[in-house]
């Protein structure tokens, strides 16, 4: 059965190994012992560089991560089985995570590309090269960061999202967002065409199980309908939060966009995109607050980030969060 395929999963795991004359599971009952994991080593692709680069060691610390795999539970296996050329040596001990969590928590997705035939590694290392010509201690990182985070905050890359998740097949197992939480399809026959949320699942009624189109209009009617009176009720509880800076109340529309979670026009009128109907509701409220301040402030600057940090101080947060609605 499609509902069954065991390529999805929930959970990000880390596996341990026989490191510093310690065994792996030595290791594992270390890490629940003292409930840390250590980020010993350097990413793989930039880890020749950082070991004869003259930096600080300090700086060299701030490069080591730690590594989980989404590899579905049954198929770790051939993961801590032996693998021709490869050095690291996996062992069946370890913890499973949920993989919103960690995600929550700050981990970042990597994409691993197979750049053979193509420059990209070299292309790479070179960004490296050039972005750490100057900087040999973390204090200088620190502050360069610090200065380029001013400078990002006036620039204008919010319509540069997209929002929009990978092309969707429509079929029973694969996940779907709703306010942040990933929830299995399950099509089922019915003379009923409709879809329910309950539980984990979106339960999806259709005449035709394979008719995958129709599920796909199925599923975009109820997330057009479900956002829209999700996002009017986002929207009385923002405006009651902006109302006290003289901001208007505005006229609003709500549609599916490519390319933006939102806009204003010069006239004043807001667009919500439905999709946002996808976003954890702290994200939703952020993209609304957001749009709201361009009814005072219209362009984005340091006019515009003050008052957005005046009614919503941890929005960068938020937004850091719903760029990974996207992952």
């Amino acid at each position: 059965m499609i509902d069954k395929r065991s390529d999805l999963s929930r959970y990000l795991i880390h596996l341990t190994r026989d490191y510093d004359d310690m065994s792996a599971l030595e290791n594992l009952l270390n890490i629940l012992q003292r409930k840390i994991i250590e980020a010993r080593n350097y990413h793989c692709l930039f880890s020749p560089k950082l070991r004869k680069m003259d930096i600080s060691s300090q700086l060299q610390n701030y490069f080591k991560t730690v590594c989980f795999t989404e590899t579905p539970l049954n198929q770790i296996k051939n993961l801590v089985s032996d693998i021709p050329k490869r050095n690291i040596k996996l062992k069946p001990y370890g913890i499973v995570f949920l993989r919103d969590q960690l995600i929550d928590k700050g981990a970042n997705p990597a994409i691993y590309l197979n750049a053979k035939g193509t420059n990209l590694r070299g292309y790479l290392i070179q960004q490296f090269d050039d972005q750490f010509k100057k900087i040999k201690t973390l204090r200088k990182l620190k502050r360069v960061r610090k200065r380029a985070d001013w400078i990002l905050r006036q620039i204008d890359y919010f319509d540069q999202f997209t929002p929009l998740p990978p092309e969707r097949r429509y079929v029973s197992g694969e996940t779907h967002l709703y306010l942040g939480r990933q929830y299995r399809l399950k099509i089922v026959e019915g003379a009923k065409e409709q879809v329910k949320l309950k539980g984990r699942y979106f339960w999806v009624h259709t005449k035709v199980v394979s008719a995958f189109e129709r599920v796909k209009g199925l599923m975009l009617s109820w997330y057009k309908d479900h956002a829209k009176a999700m996002l009017k009720k986002r929207l009385e509880n923002c405006y009651s939060m902006v109302r006290r800076v003289g901001i208007p109340f505005p006229e609003v529309h709500y549609r599916r966009m490519q390319k933006r979670w939102g806009s204003c026009t010069p006239s004043g009128k807001v667009m919500l995109n439905t999709e946002l109907a996808k976003a954890p509701v702290h994200c939703i409220d952020y993209v609304i607050v957001h749009e709201l301040c361009h009814l005072k402030v219209s362009q984005h600057g340091a006019e515009f980030y003050k008052l957005l940090s005046k009614l919503m101080p941890d929005w960068e947060k938020r937004k850091e969060r719903l760029e990974k609605v996207v992952l």
